[in-house]
């Protein structure tokens, strides 16, 4: 196979990529408004969210070892779930923290977040290098699925009362 045989491959590929992650955009886009309508029980909030970490770091892991059709599924399945978790994470937030740090924790919290995504595409850039992209995008996945064990799951009577907060006005 000559040089631009390959190159024309690859483009192709990482287009169908790159348009299977616009999938994702429209179904969050779509689950936000759904979610706005349909509230989720606040006692079955922190089983969702350990529910969604799960099934969408198990979606990333398959994500690339699927045929383009399931690779859209999957992204759809993942938007849908990504907007529900972060509407409920945000829910969480405002309504457990007081007033007065409210600000500042949502400020630590999307620094953290920003910086963190610019630390681990930075990571999967130099594992992508190095090894093949579904072993970089597997073991990246399976770190996420063990951080979110000890960072979600073990931790749940200082995680669970976050997630199933009220306002006081709402009791």
């Amino acid at each position: 196979m000559n040089e631009i045989s390959k190159k024309t491959i690859m483009d192709k590929g990482f287009y169908l990529y790159q348009h299977s992650h616009s999938a994702l955009c429209h179904w969050k886009g779509s689950e936000c408004f759904f979610q706005y309508k349909k509230d989720i029980p606040v006692e079955k909030r922190f089983s969702f969210t350990k529910m969604v970490y799960a099934v969408y770091n198990m979606m990333d892991l398959l994500l690339l070892y699927l045929p383009y059709p399931l690779m859209l599924l999957n992204r759809f399945l993942c938007g849908a779930l990504g907007a529900s978790s972060a509407i409920i994470r945000e829910t969480a937030v405002q309504c457990y923290l007081p007033d007065h740090i409210r600000a500042r924790v949502n400020a630590f919290f999307h620094m953290v977040f920003a910086l963190g995504s610019v630390v681990f595409q930075f990571v999967a850039g130099v594992m992508g290098q190095v090894m093949p992209y579904r072993s970089a995008v597997a073991a990246l996945s399976l770190f996420c699925m063990i951080c979110m064990v000890f960072l979600i799951v073990l931790p749940k009577k200082w995680n669970r009362p976050v997630y199933e907060a009220v306002r006081k006005s709402d009791n």
